[in-house]
Order: structure tokens, then C-alpha cells, then sequence
């Protein structure tokens, strides 16, 4: 399961939605950060009131050199001490117009207190997303209406950049854009636009910040916050195990796996019922051979042990010595230590057809 929960810009409390990992929302709701559903991954959404985008000419740097360059540039274009604020690059492949990269600016005090109380209470996030992004290159400009039905408020997206706006203030190049709205919103969008408003509710909103389409921008948690993506082999291991379980691009493998344990299993029981079957038979030819060597046995137990007894019997009657008789096993005994010992042994005990022999030189026995 994923949670993508939006950082609130002040307050307790914290707007969530929980998807499964085919990203379809299971639970949504608001609440308080110590009520917060568990979740293998969980994501937190930067709200657009709290962020600003701008697209600088970024040079290929890494680290902590990269921080510094990023200052430098923000200080052409931000009115705030840039020591005072948290930046993040968006992916090179997420570019703005010109080659430039879109950084992301907002208040460093701010989202360490909220990521700060998010990991005390055990909701350490391992992505941060903005709510509001630019939009890609050749991208359809879009507009948001959620918020206060008497005074509502507009998220604009182009591929210059985002903002929030009052309804009020939109200007006739807004109606060119996409429009979408809260299920209260809908009929002051329509009577704006005069058309049909797709209906987009936050929660569904708050969930393609951690969708697929999101991901090209890349992981905000930068910096002083690189540590937030990095899992441990457990952690790592779990996901990968949600992964291969739940999301549908493994179907096919899934399918695959469970046929080939069914026909594993399919196997050992056709094998195992051919074993039964040969052994069922030899007790039957078994039985066979007994009843028909020996047609008085009417009952048959044990076969071979009742077939040992018969056989040893006829041969008491016949004259003829036994594997069991005396005589038999002495001379086996006397033939296996003839070339071990030529001492006569100390004792030899003769008993229910079994043979016990002293030798003068130990106190054990061999039979």
C-alpha cells in the first residue's frame, strides 16, 4: 500500500489518501498526524501555496557544489534570503523552455518542522512531490477549481509555470486551458466557462501527485533530505515484494509462477499415485504367490513373513536345513571368522532360530 499525504501549510491537521498498488484510491480522509494510516511507501505532497517554480540555466553539478550554484542563481530571482529556503531540482528531462531546469523554492524552517514531525511519528516519507508542478514541454495548460464555493480558488498548470488564483481573477486565456473541479465547484466552473467541467476531487488530485505521470520531475527530497529515499535492504526488499505481488506490469510473470507450481503439483501427484499404484501391485503379486504356493492360507497379514514361515516349515518336513538352523549359522559364523580368530569361542547360545557366539577374547557378541 502507498500513502500520499499532503503537508498542510499550517495546523494539525494532514489530508491523505491511501492507494494500492495498482494506484486506485482505497481510503481518503483527514486527520490528525498520529492517526495516519501505515504504509509500505509513503509519499508527501508540498502544497502550491507554500512553493514556487522557477526555470534557471542550472550547470551540470553534483552535491554540494550544486546547492551553492542553485543560490546563487535563486538570488536573481527570489526575493527571500536564499539561506532561508529549501531548493530542489526537478530531473534534467523534466526541462523548461530554453534548455533550463525548474527548481523548486519554499520555506526551509517550514518543511523541516513538517517532515521533522512526520518521521517522529513514524510516517518518514521516502518521496517528496509538489502538488503543483509545472507542466512538460508541449504540455495542455490546466485549471483546478477546488476550495470555498463562494471565493473559489484556481491551480493553474502550463509549461511556464504554476500558481493558485482566485476565479475572479482569471483572465479569457484561461478558458484555452483544461478545466477541472471539485464536485461543489462544478457549477461556478461551467457558468465561467460555459461548457462541461470534468469533476477531479483532492483526493484524487492529491493521488496523480504520486502517479506515474509525476515521476518524470523526480524526487524532491534533496540535499538535506537525500536521506529520506534512501531505504534499508529490508525496506528495499518489501517493496520490491509489494511490487512483484500486487502491481499489474508483473501479471504475467504472477500467472506464469502459479502455473508452473500448478503443474509442479500436478506432477508429484500423478508420480505419487503411480508409486502407490506399483506398490499396491507388488503386495498383490506378493499375495498372489503366497495363496497360490501355499493354498491352505486363507488369511493373509504379512506375506513375506508368513511365506518365510511356510517355506522354513516344508523345509524342516523335507529334511532340509534351514537358512535359520543351527546348523546354517554356525557354519556362516565359522566361515566369516576363520580368518579373523582360530580361538574357540566362550560360549554359544542357540534360541528361537537365532544364533549368539561368545568369543573367548571380548565380552561382546556376534551373531
Amino acid at each position: 500500500m502507498r500513502l500520499v499525504v499532503e503537508v498542510p501549510a499550517e495546523g494539525s491537521d494532514w489530508r491523505f489518501v491511501l492507494l494500492n498498488d495498482a494506484l486506485e484510491a482505497v481510503q481518503h480522509g483527514r486527520c490528525s498526524l498520529d492517526l495516519l494510516p501505515t504504509a509500505t511507501q509513503i509519499t508527501a505532497a508540498l502544497p502550491a501555496a507554500q512553493l514556487s517554480w522557477h526555470a534557471l540555466a542550472v550547470p551540470k553539478q553534483t552535491g554540494g557544489r550544486l546547492r551553492s550554484v542553485l543560490e546563487g542563481l535563486a538570488e536573481e530571482v527570489v526575493l527571500s534570503d536564499t539561506a532561508a529556503l529549501y531548493l530542489a531540482c526537478a530531473n534534467p528531462s523534466f526541462a523548461a523552455a530554453d534548455g533550463k531546469r525548474w527548481v523548486m523554492a519554499c520555506d526551509k524552517a517550514w518543511i523541516t518542522e513538517r517532515i521533522a514531525a512526520l518521521s517522529a511519528a513514524g510516517r518518514s516519507p521516502s518521496r517528496l512531490v509538489a502538488g503543483l508542478p509545472p507542466l512538460q514541454l508541449g504540455g495542455q495548460a490546466q485549471a483546478w477549481w477546488h476550495g470555498d464555493p463562494e471565493s473559489p480558488t484556481v491551480a493553474i498548470q502550463t509549461t511556464e509555470g504554476s500558481w493558485l488564483t482566485q476565479s475572479a481573477l482569471l483572465d479569457d486565456n484561461a478558458r484555452q486551458a483544461e478545466h477541472l473541479a471539485e464536485p461543489a465547484l462544478l457549477t461556478a466552473a461551467e457558468a465561467w466557462l460555459e461548457r462541461k467541467v470534468q469533476p477531479l476531487a483532492w483526493y484524487e488530485r492529491l493521488a496523480l501527485s504520486a502517479g506515474p505521470e509525476q515521476s518524470v520531475i523526480g524526487n524532491l527530497a534533496q540535499f538535506e533530505f537525500a536521506h529520506l529515499g534512501n531505504q534499508s535492504p529490508l525496506q528495499q526488499f518489501s517493496a520490491a515484494l509489494q511490487s512483484l505481488m500486487f502491481t499489474p506490469r508483473w501479471r504475467a510473470l504472477r500467472w506464469g509462477i502459479a502455473a508452473l507450481l500448478l503443474v509442479n503439483l500436478v506432477g508429484l501427484q500423478f508420480a505419487a499415485y503411480q508409486q502407490k499404484t506399483a506398490i499396491a501391485a507388488k503386495h498383490a503379486a506378493t499375495q498372489a504367490l503366497l495363496t497360490q504356493s501355499f493354498p491352505e492360507v486363507k488369511v493373509v497379514i504379512d506375506a513375506p513373513a508368513q511365506m518365510r514361515k511356510l517355506v522354513d516349515a516344508a523345509q524342516l518336513r523335507s529334511g532340509q536345513l534351514a537358512p535359520t538352523d543351527f546348523e546354517v549359522l554356525l557354519s556362516t559364523w565359522a566361515t566369516a571368522s576363520a580368518a579373523n580368530s582360530k580361538e574357540a569361542p566362550a560360549a554359544v547360545e542357540f534360541r528361537d532360530r537365532d544364533l549368539k557366539i561368545t568369543p573367548s577374547t571380548d565380552s561382546g557378541s556376534k551373531r
